[in-house]
């Protein structure tokens, strides 16, 4: 999608500018921060944030229970940082 969007900018409103750079801004803080992430814990983030599978079951086995919860709180801790478009705040 964000390829997609790259080459069509110049067709884009005033919103769709904001939230591409909204978008690319994210996917760049957290790939920044994934890439040094390993497989496992990052198929981990993904089965629960896309199946909905409670943490509780990876505890202790993909990684220790402290480390997960550390990787947590700092994954939403960027997703804070990230400045967010005037129009997508209206919408929280």
């Amino acid at each position: 999608m964000l390829e997609y969007a790259e080459t069509h900018q110049e067709n884009m409103g005033r919103y769709g500018r904001e939230n591409f750079n909204f978008w690319i801004e994210l996917v760049d803080t957290l790939d920044n921060y994934t890439k040094d992430l390993a497989p496992e814990i990052i198929e981990m983030e993904k089965d629960h944030y896309k199946n909905k599978k409670p943490f509780g079951e990876f505890y202790n086995i993909t990684a220790p229970t402290a480390e997960i919860e550390r990787i947590n709180r700092d994954l939403r801790r960027l997703a804070r940082s990230i400045k967010q478009a005037e129009r997508i705040q209206a919408t929280r």
